[in-house]
């Protein structure tokens, strides 16, 4: 199915209400998914009728359940998200309440509860965070104290503690942290030293380490990493080898190598990996096929998610929020290895 402007405002319902107008013109704001096999095979993508987001969407793994949160689409600041279990079946979609952001959310497991993190809605700055248990109550927001940000912060859990990392405010390219203690307590900000980007930076845990990855500043396109041992020092950046973006980065760790993913540099709105194994190696970049976005896809493998690309699309394999996806549901019964991540 050739997807239409008229036929994509049918689709992108939030609220009751088509979110038509100029700012969807040529951009295609659903939400797609695949994942990938321990042969190297991607799964054909599925796109989520019915949602769309104007930013990156966030993935986590919790619970033997995939969890995916986005901003909404146009205008709508509101987080929404759903989650996907090992049987195929999606939740219905739900609101975290009384939160907005500009940018997007993060994900990510700590301490048996779900974090999200966020940047405040329109021109606020603050970072925002709140946690969901087991049965789908969310805690009120909280701010990290005394920190900002212009894009989208990261969160992973690693030794014992929750993570965040965010880029400066405005024009600050510095990439800054703090970490959250069982407790709930927040450390004070720190900067990374010597580095910075003009977007949002990315987080994982990998090999005992915590790792950062980002974009470059202003108009370099390179992407970077550095990488924390338990004691607090980091590495110096390291750039991967011969690859670009003109977004950003997203990491997740996956039986022993650590994974990157990106959107191409400049115009090139295809999506593209690599792997980095114990030795610090990466491997040459792959491109996902047939796929592409004009945001920062998201991981965590063997799961991958992205927003749509600043074009018409065409549909081909389609999943309603609620019910079952048959397609996953049969990608995973004839793919054990990815059981056993959604039971991690």
């Amino acid at each position: 199915m050739k997807m239409t402007k008229s036929s994509y405002c049918a689709l992108i319902m939030l609220s009751s209400a088509c979110l038509c107008g100029s700012a969807m013109a040529g951009n295609d704001e659903g939400i797609y998914y695949s994942l990938k096999n321990k042969a190297g095979q991607w799964a054909e993508q599925v796109s989520i009728s019915g949602v769309g987001t104007s930013a990156s969407p966030a993935l986590s793994i919790f619970n033997g359940q995939v969890y995916m949160a986005w901003k909404g689409a146009g205008n709508d600041e509101g987080i929404y998200y759903a989650s996907l279990n090992s049987q195929g079946l999606w939740s219905s979609q739900a609101q975290i309440p009384k939160v907005g952001t500009s940018t997007g959310p993060a994900l990510a497991g700590f301490n048996g509860s779900l974090y999200a993190v966020w940047k405040g809605a329109g021109s606020d700055n603050g970072i925002y965070y709140a946690s969901m248990k087991n049965q789908g109550s969310w805690s009120s927001q909280a701010s990290i104290p005394h920190v900002g940000t212009s894009s989208t912060p990261a969160l992973s859990a690693f030794n014992g503690s929750l993570y965040a990392v965010w880029k400066g405010v405005g024009n600050d390219g510095g990439i800054y942290y703090a970490s959250m203690n069982n407790q709930g307590s927040w450390s004070a900000q720190t900067k990374i030293p010597k580095v910075g980007t003009s977007t949002s930076p990315a987080l994982a845990e990998f090999n005992g380490s915590l790792y950062a990855a980002w974009k470059g500043v202003g108009n370099d396109e390179g992407i970077y990493y550095a990488s924390m041992n338990n004691q607090g020092s980091w590495s110096s950046q390291t750039k991967i080898p011969n690859v670009g973006s003109s977004t950003s980065v997203s990491l997740s760790g996956y039986n022993g190598f650590l994974y990157a993913a990106w959107k191409g540099a400049g115009n090139d709105d295809g999506i593209y990996y690599a792997t980095m194994d114990n030795q610090g190696s990466w491997s040459s970049q792959a491109k996902m096929p047939k796929v592409g976005t004009s945001s920062i896809p998201a991981l965590a493998m063997p799961f991958a998610a992205w927003k749509g690309v600043n074009s018409s699309d065409v549909v081909s394999n389609l999943v309603t929020l609620g019910k079952v996806a048959a397609s996953t549901a049969k990608f995973i019964t004839d793919n054990p290895e990815i059981l056993e991540a959604l039971a991690l």
